[in-house]
This record gives C-alpha cells, sequence and structure tokens, in this order.
C-alpha cells in the first residue's frame, strides 16, 4: 500500500445548488440542514467566500463540493477565476459531471492554460461516462486533470488515461449502498489503469473493506502539483 500524509482540502463552495439531482447526493442534506439554499436545485452564489483566498498560507481549496462547474453563470466563473487569478499560492479543484455543457469563456480558459495551481475533474460512474474525460479536454483546457471515479457503478473496460493526473475512487454508502454495490473487480480494474499511468489513486474509506488494506491506495499528488506534463 503506497500512502502520502494526506494534505488538509478544504471546502470552499462560492456556488451552492446543483440542478443534476443525483438521489444519493451527499451535498443536498448537508445543505437543507445548514439553511445554505432554500431550493438546492436552484444553484445560488456567495461572493463572500472567496474572500479565503487572500492569505500568505498556501491551501488546497475544492470549489465544487455543493456545486456542478456546469451550473455556473459567467459571472460568477469571472468573479472566482479573477480571485484564483490573484491568489496562486493555493491549489484550486474544480469538477463537473457535465463537462459537455460547460461554455468557459475565452479569459476563463486561459486562466486555466497558464494556471498549475488549478486542476479540473470529472466524474465517471459507468462505461459510457467515460466520453466525458475528453469533453473536459475539450471544453476546459487545464494544466491538470483528475477523474472521480465515484460512485463506481459498474466495471469499466481499460482505457486511455494518458493525461489524467490523479483518480480518486469511492463507493455509495448508506441506503443505496445496498441497490448500487461496487465490487471489488471493479475497483481493481481502475487501480491497474491508473498504475500502468502512474497516476495516484485515492480511495475513499468505504473501499477498504471491499479491496483490503493491502490494496488501499491513498495518494495525493498536490505537493508535487508544478509539475508539468
Amino acid at each position: 500500500m503506497d500512502t502520502t500524509m494526506p494534505p488538509t482540502i478544504r471546502a470552499c463552495n462560492p456556488v451552492v445548488g446543483c440542478t443534476i439531482g443525483c438521489p444519493w447526493c451527499r451535498a443536498k442534506p448537508v445543505a437543507i440542514r445548514r439553511k445554505l439554499t432554500e431550493d438546492f436545485s436552484k444553484p445560488v452564489f456567495h461572493e463572500r467566500r472567496t474572500r479565503m483566498f487572500p492569505t500568505n498560507s498556501p491551501a488546497i481549496f475544492d470549489l465544487c463540493t455543493m456545486s456542478d462547474l456546469s451550473d455556473w453563470k459567467d459571472d460568477w466563473v469571472r468573479l472566482v477565476f479573477d480571485a484564483m487569478a490573484a491568489n496562486p499560492q493555493h491549489i484550486y479543484l474544480l469538477s463537473t459531471s457535465r463537462p459537455g455543457r460547460l461554455m468557459l469563456n475565452s479569459d476563463a480558459k486561459d486562466i486555466l492554460e497558464r494556471s498549475p495551481n488549478v486542476w479540473v475533474g470529472t466524474t465517471v460512474m459507468v462505461q459510457k461516462d467515460l466520453e466525458r474525460i475528453e469533453a473536459l479536454r475539450w471544453n476546459a483546457p487545464a494544466r491538470h486533470y483528475f477523474v472521480n471515479f465515484e460512485p463506481l457503478l459498474s466495471d469499466i473496460d481499460n482505457t486511455d488515461l494518458k493525461g489524467i493526473d490523479w483518480i480518486t475512487i469511492g463507493n455509495l454508502t448508506g441506503p443505496y449502498a445496498l441497490y448500487y454495490p461496487t465490487y471489488r473487480e471493479w475497483v481493481m480494474n481502475v487501480v491497474d489503469m491508473g498504475m500502468r499511468n502512474s497516476i495516484p489513486m485515492t480511495m475513499r474509506d468505504g473501499l477498504k473493506l471491499i479491496v483490503g488494506s493491502k490494496n488501499f491506495h491513498q495518494e495525493y499528488p498536490f505537493y508535487n502539483h508544478e509539475r508539468r506534463k
């Protein structure tokens, strides 16, 4: 089992809400419980949360734990991307399950292309979702990409993951796990693909019982985020 000391990834959600409507969404009940939005299906923007950025202490900010980048309006993208560009001491994680719907303007794409500290990812749950990887590369020309295989809901055939810098793998928890289980063979197939391309992999804790501690990976690439592909 290869491990590195896990970095502290801070959730910073300038946008709260998502129009996708996944039945197992973990963000929605949190947002409702904390009264962050009246209707989670209608994303709202909180510009004040970008004020977390201006600090000299480097951090890793996940900006999409309660939203999908494809739902962000142009003005929201501009304000958040400008704040990221003004604070290059941090690492920023952006993600979308609908990269084909991303409509970033040229200024936003320029920030992605020249910012090694901005990582952009997409979600692959089943085989047909693999097309999202190419859509992400096309619509979000970033220096670093990651793929969230979570929740992993089917076996994934061999695919070319060249150019991917990080993989996360996870399974459903709670009542939906009974109906949509993740099997060891599926996980290990993804692991094999990652290992062939020397991609760091982070497994969610729920997978330890599925794959065993010997096959449990928690690797983080962020300490070397200046690495160029």
